[in-house]
């Protein structure tokens, strides 16, 4: 028999307590987790294939640009030129003001393309024990919910 009023209401909430928890495994939001972590995942490797890709991968898109001048100042990928302004580019000994908007126009390009076509890669032999430990308490999280339910 039910004691008090707040007794009453602490089981009445447990449903749906137990509904808003199962909520969060329903497939949609399964979907949409899986979105998002890969989306990290293709920036990461973006970011990698950014890092080793050479300054003149560019000069498909653009003629006459000033690769040259990019290479003697230190600017080998296009990782690099990411995070330049036109500013920083003009700086450069033989990059005018037209030079630096059409090298950083064209990088972008280059850029969006890899990070549209980036593929990630995961390799089983190469998880961090970050990675470990978000999967075994992902796991132990799941198993609880279905525990509790069952």
């Amino acid at each position: 028999m039910i004691g008090d009023k707040r007794v009453a209401m602490n089981w009445m909430k447990e449903p749906q307590d137990m509904l808003e928890t199962l909520d969060l495994y329903r497939s949609d939001a399964f979907d949409e987790r899986i979105l998002n972590d890969w989306c990290v995942l293709q920036e990461e490797a973006a970011k990698d294939d950014l890092q080793t890709m050479p300054i003149d991968t560019i000069t498909t898109l653009a003629k006459r640009l000033p690769i040259n001048n990019l290479m003697e100042a230190g600017i080998r990928t296009l990782y690099y030129v990411k995070g330049l302004s036109t500013f920083d580019l003009e700086r450069i000994n033989g990059v005018g003001s037209v030079s630096a908007r059409d090298i950083i126009d064209t990088a972008d390009q280059v850029i969006t393309s890899v990070k549209q076509h980036a593929s990630p890669r995961i390799d089983p032999d190469d998880l961090s024990k970050e990675d470990i430990a978000t999967y075994v308490e992902k796991t132990q999280e799941q198993k609880g919910l279905f525990g509790s339910i069952f």
